[in-house]
């Protein structure tokens, strides 16, 4: 019995996840408009897009996504820029789906680094992320992270370290994707779970 009731609490929050499943893409054209703007609204589900610091501006493209317009570059995230989203309710977290992010040689040519990153949820720790060895400058420097435990959100954060080590390198991305998913409401757990008390009590008479 117990084994029957853990499978159907794992079928059931897989279904819940998987069959609402959003995957917002930066780079399609409902973006387009953001471009420009110090903010922008996505209402399809609740999403505010902040460019800081102030006077800061988004930048989009159909092939990256997301980036800032301050500093130094005008199409990623670097040095004091942040990309900072904020959902009107929370959903749960899947995927994060970053671009640029690249494999290359330092300015000087004497060798290779790896470009870095940063994400914060929900106004937490930053947590690092970094390019691997097939994201050469010949590739859209694409980096998946996935969360694989429930994690539910209401912000996310994005910022880079720029010029790092005297210049040699250079620290920027874009943000390109996320997947997420409504959080279960409690009303539809609440009615899984009394129909698996009607089951474990059926089970039980059926026995006698």
């Amino acid at each position: 019995m117990k084994k029957i009731i853990v499978l159907s609490l794992i079928v059931f929050f897989s279904v819940i996840t998987v069959s609402y499943a959003t995957i917002i893409d930066f780079r399609s054209g409902d973006f387009s408009s953001a471009d420009g703007e110090s903010s922008f609204y996505y209402g399809p589900v609740g999403l505010t897009i902040n460019a800081l610091p102030e006077s800061a501006v988004l930048y989009q493209d159909s092939t990256d996504g997301l980036g800032i317009r301050y500093s130094y570059e005008n199409d990623e995230i670097e040095q004091s820029e942040i990309l900072y989203l904020l959902f009107d309710t929370p959903y749960v977290l899947h995927e994060i789906l970053i671009t640029d992010l690249f494999y290359e040689p330092e300015d000087t040519g004497s060798g290779w680094f790896k470009e870095e990153g940063q994400y914060s949820i929900n106004g937490g720790d930053w947590i690092d992320f970094i390019a691997n060895e097939s994201q050469t400058p010949s590739t859209n420097g694409e980096l998946s992270l996935i969360f694989s435990e429930a994690t539910v959100i209401s912000t996310i954060q994005f910022q880079a370290p720029g010029w790092k080590y005297n210049g040699l390198q250079n620290h920027e991305f874009s943000l390109a994707e996320i997947d997420i998913s409504p959080v279960p409401e409690p009303a539809t757990i609440l009615l899984f779970i009394s129909g698996l008390i009607g089951l474990i009590g059926f089970r039980r008479k059926s026995r006698r």
